[in-house]
């Protein structure tokens, strides 16, 4: 992702053009960001997160349940694997939302050029 914010951040930032012949080649940068980098990255964290997320969630309900069984002496018996991959699991969905976010926003910015 660092690698592409650059160019997904030139293209939310262009302002297009009054006329379409002008407004082209802004609309084909923008279709460019969005089919090689926001769509493909909104859907491989998509992928990831739903695969991942019911294993998350055990993981989750497992440490809740030791919570209500042995209290706070539980939380010095944490699996520190398992918390991670919770963590790996909420940063792909929040790279999800991010990744949704800059496609509908330069959707929209597409869609609003002059035709």
């Amino acid at each position: 992702m660092s690698v592409w914010y650059p160019s997904i951040d030139q293209a939310r930032q262009v302002v297009l053009a009054d006329h379409a012949a002008d407004a082209r080649p802004q609309v084909r940068e923008i279709t460019r960001v969005l089919r090689t980098q926001t769509e493909p990255l909104l859907v491989a964290s998509l992928l990831t997160t739903c695969s991942l997320l019911p294993k998350a969630l055990g993981v989750l309900r497992a440490a809740v349940d030791a919570l209500a069984n042995h209290g706070t002496g539980a939380v010095s018996d944490y699996n520190a694997v398992e918390a991670t991959f919770v963590l790996v699991v909420i940063f792909t969905a929040l790279l999800a939302v991010q990744a949704g976010s800059w496609t509908v926003e330069l959707l929209k910015k597409r869609r609003s050029a002059p035709q």
